[in-house]
């Protein structure tokens, strides 16, 4: 009969779990990147209010306004 057999199976579980626990750290991480970079890009296009559209044939320019902002 082997002795050390639990502990060998206890570590082998430990190390698993710090790897996963490390893994979704770093998938966190990743997720936090992403979310910063949708932000900074969805950004710019939030900041506008309205804009000319061009070529309105009654020569006047009408403008769009942004739905998403109150008024």
């Amino acid at each position: 009969m082997k002795r050390s057999e639990p502990d060998v199976v206890v570590r082998r579980q430990e190390a698993l779990a710090a790897a996963r626990l490390r893994m979704q750290e770093e998938l966190n991480a990743q997720a936090e990147r992403y979310k910063e970079k949708q932000r900074q890009a969805i950004t710019p296009c939030l900041g506008k209010e309205a804009e000319l559209v061009p070529g309105d044939p009654a020569g006047e320019a009408r403008q769009q306004v942004d739905e998403a902002k109150p008024p």
